[in-house]
């Protein structure tokens, strides 16, 4: 449809101005808390289907990010948990003295071992049995990986606790 070819195209346009470092972020300090509990409301409003459990710190963590970008890397990695869950997608929070760790993980398959760092390039699809109305373009994880560069961090996948795959974007932090 033209709203998918839009998207698409907006898509291509992100990953594009990230690739050609002709897209900037604009960090400031952000309550990473507060972000992921307004991002919170929008997932179990989207998808009520798969509950989604959020473990913040117990006290704000503010970090110097573009609350922007931040937001779209980890809702992308969210919006492939409920993808991949069977049950459950849980997001949670940790703080270390010199990053700061975002997690989203879920209860479905993990990513094979030999496919943990392709899946993070453009228009990868580990399941090209899935159509594209339900797989999405293939260039939600390597925009999220850009994001995570653009601010000096990275990405990375491995198995979870829940038994399915566990995303974290680590960013460079300063414990105050």
């Amino acid at each position: 449809t033209l709203t998918d070819l839009n998207s698409m195209a907006a898509e291509l346009d992100v990953y594009a101005k990230f690739n050609q470092k002709d897209l900037h972020i604009h960090p400031q300090s952000e309550n990473i808390n507060a972000r992921l509990l307004l991002l919170e409301k929008k997932w179990n409003t989207d998808h009520t289907a798969v509950p989604l459990s959020l473990t913040l710190s117990p006290t704000p963590i503010f970090a110097e990010v573009d609350g922007y970008y931040l937001d779209r890397a980890v809702d992308n990695l969210v919006r492939n948990a409920f993808r991949h869950a069977n049950h459950r997608v849980h997001v949670y929070v940790q703080s270390e003295p010199e990053k700061l760790c975002v997690y989203v993980e879920n209860d479905g398959a993990p990513v094979p071992m030999k496919d943990r760092q392709r899946i993070f390039e453009p228009f990868v699809r580990l399941d090209e049995s899935r159509a594209r109305d339900t797989g999405g373009t293939g260039l939600g994880l390597a925009i999220t990986a850009q994001i995570a560069k653009a601010h000096g961090g990275n990405i990375e996948v491995d198995d979870g606790d829940l038994g399915g795959a566990r995303f974290v974007i680590q960013l460079p932090w300063t414990l105050k």
